[in-house]
């Protein structure tokens, strides 16, 4: 299931390893790892003018949004503004405010609604709502080599760039973690669990994502990374790094390492097959507690203020009586 562009990326990184110590010498020759390098040949092309007018003229219209007026043809300045509701778009020249505003008349819009995208036009983008820059992930795994992310305001996407076509999913404030997991692996084509454990991990971690359900055991936090990878961390250690392995099959050894005794991965192995179907979810029971106590709590609070107006107008109906008297 590796892509091509992820196997030349570990063929890569194998040579680097045989290239970085005498001691794999050995090994060079029978790996032969070689690149070929395209030999760039240029050549006149005839009739290019035609050739660039075709492709200008397919980009606008094949497959694209209707193109309002002319697009500019000499360098400078320029905004391109697009109408969502009517799939239309304009490339104007932003240093003319009134070119813009007669552009967008005839886009369609109203004479206020032109001259205050005009003014954005010209003032350009307020800094707040520009997304920040594509961030790559903090990883070494030669998955997610191509696979980036930008944070933005409101939304987040998520990028994928093969260097022949751009693939990208826009995420929304509280949109379903289990959406974004099943996008990678049939939208990305993420094959590694660990690849998407990677990703899901960063996303909360730049709160790009809901908070991923986690679990304490002793010193231990355990975090659901994905359906079937966890995180494991020791936090009574500032030295030991967190590490993600699968749910179903923690790793002893690497559990010792972190500072796990037996009677601990014991526990933390029965907690998580006894709970793999729950983890995640509700504790249902605690809820019900919370409920029960805050249900009380409220209960008496009300019988308090009953209790308070019976007696007043008790009192009241013993002034009425004394005073009939």
């Amino acid at each position: 299931g590796i892509t091509s562009q992820t196997a030349d990326t570990l063929l890569r990184e194998i040579n680097t390893v045989l290239n970085s110590d005498e001691y794999f010498a050995a090994y060079r020759s029978i790996f032969n790892y070689t690149v070929e390098v395209p030999q760039i040949k240029y050549a006149d092309i005839p009739n290019i003018g035609d050739y660039l007018a075709q492709t200008q003229l397919s980009e606008n219209i094949i497959g694209k949004a209707e193109c309002v007026g002319y697009l500019p043809q000499t360098n400078g300045p320029r905004c391109c503004i697009y109408d969502r509701a009517e799939n239309k778009y304009s490339v104007i020249h932003n240093t003319g405010r009134e070119d813009i505003v007669l552009r967008l008349n005839e886009m369609g819009y109203n004479a206020m609604l032109a001259k205050q995208l005009a003014d954005r036009a010209v003032k350009g983008a307020d800094p707040q709502d520009v997304e920040e820059p594509v961030q790559h992930f903090n990883s070494t795994n030669a998955e997610l080599e191509n696979l980036s992310y930008t944070i933005g305001k409101d939304r987040s996407v998520l990028i994928y760039d093969s260097g022949e076509d751009v693939k990208y999913m826009c995420i929304d404030k509280g949109c379903s973690i289990n959406d974004i997991e099943s996008a990678l692996y049939s939208g990305f084509g993420l094959h590694d669990k660990a690849s998407a454990a990677a990703v899901m991990k960063e996303l909360s971690e730049k709160c790009m994502i809901e908070a991923l359900p986690k679990r304490t055991i002793g010193d231990f936090e355990i975090t659901k990374v994905t359906s079937d990878m966890i995180e494991v961390n020791n936090k009574a250690s500032i030295t030991k790094e967190p590490v993600i392995m699968p749910m179903d099959k923690p790793d002893h050894k690497l559990l010792r390492n972190m500072g796990a005794d037996e009677r601990t991965i014991r526990s933390i192995e029965h907690s998580l097959k006894k709970s793999a179907e729950e983890f995640g979810k509700p504790d249902r029971l605690t809820n019900l507690k919370k409920f029960a106590e805050n249900a009380a709590h409220t209960i008496g609070q009300t019988a308090e203020k009953v209790g308070q107006s019976i007696e007043s107008a008790a009192a009241k109906i013993s002034e009425m009586k004394s005073d009939e008297r």
